[in-house]
């Protein structure tokens, strides 16, 4: 077990594992309604002290965010964050996180839900966690899905650089 730690089963080209969550707004999330937009995926926690990962990872989000709305692209792609601490991160608690990070409401969505589903979900995509000194110490990834729901890009830790991702989101936007 221990030398798979961290080692994604799900890799490029592979279809993204099945779940049903709740957003922000409390309202149902299945892997089968992000069908027909490409998104982007990650996993994060609200109370994470790290500086350098979750608030980093969501400050990517963020900062992409902008770059689509600039781009004219925003309403063609989904931003997905799913909480790995579902028994802290409700949706009120997601919702009031997304809100004092400036997120956009209606194309980045937070979501929670089941424990073990979370963590199945998170052994797909090789993220773990361990909780150590009453936090949860994480490695981080983002993953790009396209319409279909098949991973086409992973880039492992929690920031990445818009300006870097955007010529990909450009050309599997655009493709169409």
């Amino acid at each position: 077990e221990t030398a798979d730690r961290g080692r994604a089963i799900r890799t490029t080209g592979d279809l993204a594992p099945a779940f049903l969550l709740w957003d922000q707004s409390a309202k149902p999330v299945s892997s089968s309604s992000l069908r027909g937009k490409p998104y982007l995926l990650n996993f994060i926690f609200t109370r994470c002290r790290a500086a350098q990962m979750c608030p980093a990872a969501t400050a990517s989000m963020v900062s992409l965010s902008k770059a689509l709305q600039n781009a004219g692209l925003a309403d063609k792609i989904q931003l997905i964050t799913i909480t790995f601490d579902p028994a802290y991160d409700s949706p009120g608690v997601l919702r009031a996180y997304a809100a004092s990070n400036a997120t956009d409401s209606v194309n980045h969505r937070f979501l929670t839900g089941n424990k073990q589903q979370i963590r199945d979900l998170m052994t797909q995509y090789g993220i773990t966690t361990i909780q150590a000194d009453g936090t949860i110490v994480h490695n981080a990834a983002t993953l790009l899905m396209n319409a279909e729901g098949r991973i086409q890009l992973r880039l492992d830790g929690p920031r990445f650089n818009s300006d870097d991702l955007m010529p990909i989101l450009r050309k599997q936007l655009l493709a169409k």
